[in-house]
């Protein structure tokens, strides 16, 4: 079970990232509501370590396109 709820969430962050480059144009607005989804993923990655070692990849390569 518990594997099972780890596949869910990283569903769920692949999709984000793809609505992430898509949101590029928007930018401000948009990044500012993607940051406070993240803000509650980051919640459930504290209970997944594996999982979060990918997050915390994909989290500095996200500060990098919102400061561009």
């Amino acid at each position: 079970m518990k594997s099972v709820k780890v596949r869910f969430i990283k569903v769920k962050i692949i999709k984000v990232r793809i609505i992430k480059v898509r949101i590029s144009k928007v930018k401000i607005i948009k990044v500012k509501i993607i940051k406070v989804k993240f803000i509650k993923v980051k919640i459930i990655k504290v209970r997944i370590s594996k999982v979060r070692i990918i997050k915390v990849k994909i989290s500095k390569v996200r500060i990098s396109k919102v400061r561009v």
